[in-house]
């Protein structure tokens, strides 16, 4: 598979490797629709994991995130 960019299409994936690309899309859209988890790195190596929405296009895959608190939600006020 030959990379373009930063990383490989996924009508290439699905091209040449239609059985990966069926596999990650039935993962993904094994409830209905698209739920994944985005895992990061906090600045002190610590890590993170954030709710996603991947979309599956003929092209690529996109993920939508929504915002998230950076501090312990025990630290949040609610009530706000």
């Amino acid at each position: 598979m030959s990379a373009t960019g930063l990383g490989v299409p996924w009508s290439t994936l699905a091209a040449e490797r239609p059985d990966l690309a069926e596999a990650g899309r039935a993962l993904l859209y094994q409830f209905g629709v698209g739920l994944a988890f985005l895992g990061t790195i906090r600045k002190d190596g610590g890590p993170r994991v954030h709710p996603v929405c991947p979309l599956i296009a003929a092209e690529a895959i996109y993920m939508l995130v929504t915002p998230s608190y950076t501090r312990p939600t025990h630290d949040y006020d609610w009530a706000r």
